[in-house]
């Protein structure tokens, strides 16, 4: 995880951050609140555990699945194959037509430009 943290300098200019929140690491990390070395851990821990079940489910459905592999690099189709990942590569149309000559009902998805979703919500 990567953020900017903007507190020493509104400190200097005598701004001050107020945050609102519901429990005490609800939130620890923030780009204008004070981050001490507590908030910097837990937010280490939370990642690694994150991190940690990304793997445990990974190697749950491959059992096989060196977890060296799950090391968050990103992997082109091609290197994820190779890695066990995944079974295979395919597009999405090949996907899709192939659940179709399964018998499987597939939903036809409809692409709504930005311009006319605003325009829709305008009229609401």
């Amino acid at each position: 995880a990567e953020t900017l943290n903007f507190y020493n300098i509104l400190k200097n200019y005598g701004i001050q951050s107020v945050v609102l929140k519901a429990g005490e690491q609800k939130n620890p990390i923030t780009s204008y609140g004070q981050v001490s070395d507590k908030d910097l851990k837990i937010k280490q821990q939370d990642l690694e555990e994150t991190h940690q079940s990304f793997i445990d489910m990974c190697r749950a459905s491959r059992p096989i699945l060196d977890p060296n592999v799950c090391n968050g690099m990103v992997l082109s189709g091609e290197k994820a194959l190779e890695t066990g990942l995944i079974d295979r590569v395919l597009t999405s149309d090949d996907y899709i037509y192939e659940k179709i000559t399964d018998g499987d009902l597939v939903m036809k998805i409809h692409v709504v430009s930005v311009a006319s979703e605003r325009t829709m919500f305008a009229h609401v």
